[in-house]
């Protein structure tokens, strides 16, 4: 407990605040709220406690008063049996509280947007993590003689290399994006010398990069500077360490194991590269220096990499231009190969995206109904369906979308953005990763056209993706293909809580197994009675279990024949447009044009989907813009029910607060029968579910002209429709919140 009053005393002395002003135990609480910082978000505990342990200080994530629960952790816990035990006392407590001052102090705070809320992060500048980390095993030393010394650079002789090895998942994409130099089409056994830059844009040392094997890299540096090439790779890899002081968002791609081998281990594919000469003097050259002197060793198309932004590279591209679309004319409505079948059930067919489409078949409520208790049957044949392969299509992905490719396995599937250059949405899509070079892109039909054409265009060359750096390009060019174009594959849904048990029925044993392990998101391909499915557990209903299955020619006919024989007599009906809209609405899913992009330009922070939008990408098309975005939300999306018997809540109806105040507008809803449920844009970042709204009509334009003196006996003036804010999501019964984000995506019309 002395040891402890002692840190206590000096934590207080580095200005540090302890919870409950100090302690009377062996334990004590750092208030980390009391912090300041310069990124505007508070530091958690879980944060802080990991990198502290970086340094070699361990320390749990403690809550504090006004902490809501332990992952909303503000403070860390520190004990001192374990110190007190090896000895130390007072002055090397002092010495201890200095470091661990120093190191909070320098911890760059900030969040992500998860799933289910924010995710915390922090990033702290490498040489402080040195120094801690040097002092900290100092300290031990001096008290406990059985502690290991640090580990020492090989002594290799009179080798002039520090030799590291790289090996891991994302090596490649790491050292791509840690060197200025293009390393994507380096093959195995090929060398070569690029620059590591510090996140001030200092050279840290000229390197050689040897490829080895599609995942596993040699690095040479010069000996001088070997441990500091290993310090920085190492904090990389790890994802701690500031390489970009002005946006602490980034991450460069990792993990990796970086180890140092002695030049005998050195593989035959790679001492070629021994003899390369390398420039081991680095003081006091920049990012500039460098290119100066190597242009050639700069890839400056590439979408990002490290020290980057301390280099001028502004200047026009005039082989790119600006992205501009026109909606061409269209003679006549497109239909799918289901039409046919849809007016023999008696389909009310209607004009939708330039299709001909079913809107419902008996009502868009029986529909609504069929999807939440049985389950339901849509054509999405209008819908666009485009196929990316090639060598470099992951790095070409995570630039065009919004979310992270490289996270996909073969099998697995997810929801993401198109964005423009100024961060404006383009459409929201969802991807499915067929193979390690070969994904699936679902669009929405109303922007099938813009898309192929935004796409293509950029694989090309043709449109400009970056204002700041006009010459970025996503990736060497790959192949993409409109699969309803050359195959006709289109998809078909099969939503609801017998949507398994009916596609069970079409398959053998094998293939049930199969889709019995699906889990969301999740999708397979089989054949089945002679035809090829890729069938996806995805959905744009909210219903916990739903499928997507993608077929081609005239393979949909059969399929959709087949599923209605195998499922009418378990209640399956024929759905159309409208209880598509219906449970979607219900479930707090966004539409484009409505709860995205649109006439108000709601982006994905303000619509609540967030969460696919990841910041730590070092570069996406219209990053910069959706940055800002993040930190500066003040409008949001939120989930209303009317009352009971209410009038007609209409798309542009004024949302009032309970003082009558306007703060918002509705952007869809829809009749559950005697209610309405619906989704709102409101002019303020949040609003509390079960908070009292009303909504109200705007009037006719018989009435727009005329002021409330103006009224006269017998004038109609819209009704105030009384409603309550419900949570963003509908949450199924019997299923946990966190459970339904992961289903709360889909490309949307």
């Amino acid at each position: 407990m002395e040891n402890a009053a002692h840190l206590a005393g000096a934590l207080e002395e580095e200005g540090l605040t302890l919870a409950y002003g100090g302690t009377n135990t062996h334990l004590l609480l750092v208030d980390l709220r009391e912090i300041e910082n310069k990124t505007g978000f508070l530091m958690m505990g879980e944060v802080a406690s990991r990198i502290l342990d970086l340094v070699g200080i361990v320390c749990n994530k403690n809550t504090l008063p006004g902490d809501t629960s332990a992952a909303d952790a503000h403070g860390i816990r520190l004990g001192t049996p374990w110190i007190t035990q090896r000895g130390m006392g007072a002055e090397e407590v002092k010495t201890l509280a200095q470091i661990i001052a120093r190191v909070l102090r320098d911890i760059r705070p900030f969040c992500y947007e998860g799933l289910t809320g924010p995710l915390s992060r922090g990033k702290v500048r490498l040489p402080t993590l040195v120094e801690a980390r040097r002092e900290v095993r100092a300290l031990l030393t001096r008290t406990d003689p059985s502690t290991r010394p640090p580990v020492k650079p090989l002594e290799v002789g009179g080798s002039r290399w520090t030799i590291l090895r790289l090996s891991g998942g994302r090596v490649r994409a790491l050292l791509h994006e840690a060197t200025p130099s293009d390393l994507l089409g380096l093959a195995p056994g090929r060398a070569q010398r690029t620059f590591l830059f510090d996140e001030k844009g200092t050279t840290i040392s000229e390197v050689c990069v040897v490829q080895l094997g599609s995942e596993d890299y040699l690095v040479l540096a010069p000996r001088e500077n070997g441990p500091t090439v290993k310090e920085w790779l190492v904090g990389l890899a790890d994802g701690y360490v500031i390489f970009d002081p002005h946006d602490v968002f980034r991450k460069v791609q990792g993990p990796a194991l970086v180890e140092e081998i002695p030049e005998e281990s050195v593989p035959d594919v790679a001492r070629d590269a021994l003899s390369i000469p390398l420039d081991a003097d680095t003081a006091p050259t920049t990012v500039g220096d460098a290119f100066a002197r190597a242009p050639e060793q700069f890839a400056v198309h590439k979408p990002y990499f490290v020290g980057q932004s301390h280099l001028d590279l502004s200047g026009p591209n005039p082989s790119r231009t600006a992205f501009r679309w026109t909606e061409p004319e269209q003679p006549q409505l497109k239909t799918t190969p289901l039409h046919d079948i849809h007016k023999t059930l008696g389909a009310r067919l209607v004009p939708f995206a330039g299709w001909e489409m079913p809107v419902w078949y008996s009502s868009a409520l029986e529909e609504h109904r069929a999807v939440r208790e049985t389950a339901g049957l849509f054509d999405l044949g209008h819908m666009g369906v485009f196929q990316f392969s090639g060598e470099y299509v992951t790095e070409f992905l995570n630039a065009v979308t919004s979310n992270y490719a490289a996270w996909l396995q073969p099998g697995e599937s997810h929801y993401a953005y198109l964005l423009d250059p100024d961060g404006r949405m383009v459409d929201d899509v969802m991807i499915y990763r067929r193979a390690h070079d070969r994904y699936l892109m679902v669009v929405n039909a109303v922007n099938e056209a813009k898309d192929w054409e935004w796409l293509t265009g950029i694989n090309a060359g043709r449109y400009l993706i970056d204002h700041e750096i006009p010459a970025r390009r996503p990736s060497p060019p790959i192949a993409i293909q409109d699969l309803k174009l050359d195959r006709g594959v289109i998809d078909i849904a099969l939503q609801g809580p017998l949507s398994r048990r009916i596609l069970e029925r079409l398959l053998d044993p094998e293939s049930r197994r199969t889709l019995v392990a699906l889990d969301r998101t999740e999708f397979c391909e089989l054949h089945v009675e002679g035809h090829q499915l890729l069938v996806a557990r995805t959905g744009y209903t909210g219903e916990p279990l739903g499928y997507e299955v993608y077929v081609g020619g005239a393979s949909s006919c059969w399929l959709w024949e087949r599923l209605l024989q195998i499922g009418r007599p378990l209640g399956l009906l024929p759905c159309g447009l409208a209880s598509r809209d219906s449970t979607r609405t219900e479930a707090g899913f966004p539409l484009y044009g409505h709860e995205f992009a649109g006439g108000h330009n709601i982006n994905p922070f303000e619509a609540g989907y967030g969460s696919y939008v990841k910041l730590h990408k070092p570069f996406f098309i219209g990053r910069s813009h959706c940055v800002t975005a993040y930190r500066q939300i003040s409008r949001t999306i939120i989930r209303f029910e009317s009352e009971a018997g209410s009038r007609r809540v209409l798309e542009g109806a004024r949302v009032l607060d309970r003082s009558g105040a306007v703060i918002g507008r509705v952007t869809s809803c829809v009749s559950l029968g005697e209610t309405q449920v619906g989704l709102a844009l409101l002019d303020r970042p949040h609003l509390e579910p079960g908070s009292s709204i009303s909504l109200l009509n705007l009037p006719s334009e018989a009435m727009a002209t005329r002021t409330m003196a103006d009224l006269q006996t017998g004038d109609r003036v819209p009704p105030v429709v009384r409603a309550t804010v419900l949570e963003r999501l509908r949450t199924p019964p019997g299923q946990a919140r966190d459970d339904q984000s992961k289903n709360s995506g889909g490309a949307s019309s």
